[in-house]
């Protein structure tokens, strides 16, 4: 097996194509790919109280998203991170933003031309979403603060596939991100 080297303050983000009736296929394939960074090493995973995987006693980071037709693996050495990726459709922007957002937030969306909105929205809603699960608590960690003020956190927009928004989110300072893509 090739082994997969990561360097400190550096992320790897796996893509993949999803369908949910190949799910588990999807999952065999990262924990593959999991394996190529740790390759003499059994994996267990293990999850915490609110879900969140991690592997048990080891210091590689990981985490995964789907949406649509798209999944994302990001990796880290010894830094805890989120990443979350939205397929972009039509929703209820103001009714969502309201339950979720700060009002600050809300304002700043709804003063947007109607054009920039839904735009504006998943790009705020994937760096929400990448902190609170960097911070491995869920959306029951909140989605109200501003993700680019979060103490200790960084985030970044990734570049995916066109009609997704995504982000990561990592503990500590992020030096580069390295994209991988089987599929091209």
């Amino acid at each position: 097996m090739s082994y997969l080297e990561i360097k400190p303050n550096q992320v790897h983000v796996w893509s993949l194509p999803f369908s949910h009736k190949d799910r588990k296929k999807v999952e065999k394939a990262f924990h593959e790919i999991l394996q190529h960074y740790l390759p003499k090493t059994s994996l267990v995973f293990v999850k915490n109280k609110w879900g969140k995987p991690s592997l048990k006693g080891l210091p590689l980071h990981f985490n995964i998203s789907h949406s649509g037709n798209l999944a994302l693996l990001a990796i880290s050495l010894n830094q805890p991170l989120g990443v979350d990726v939205e397929k972009m459709r039509k929703v209820s922007v103001g009714k969502i933003a309201e339950r979720y957002f700060s009002k600050k937030e809300c304002e700043f969306i709804q003063n947007l031309p109607k054009a920039n909105q839904t735009n504006s929205f998943f790009t705020l809603w994937t760096q929400k979403e990448a902190i609170v699960k960097a911070k491995g608590v869920g959306l029951a960690g909140g989605l109200s603060k501003n993700p680019q003020k979060v103490a200790g956190y960084q985030v970044e927009a990734l570049e995916v596939k066109e009609g997704y928004q995504a982000s990561i989110a990592v503990k500590g300072k992020l030096g580069s991100i390295v994209y991988w893509d089987p599929g091209n």
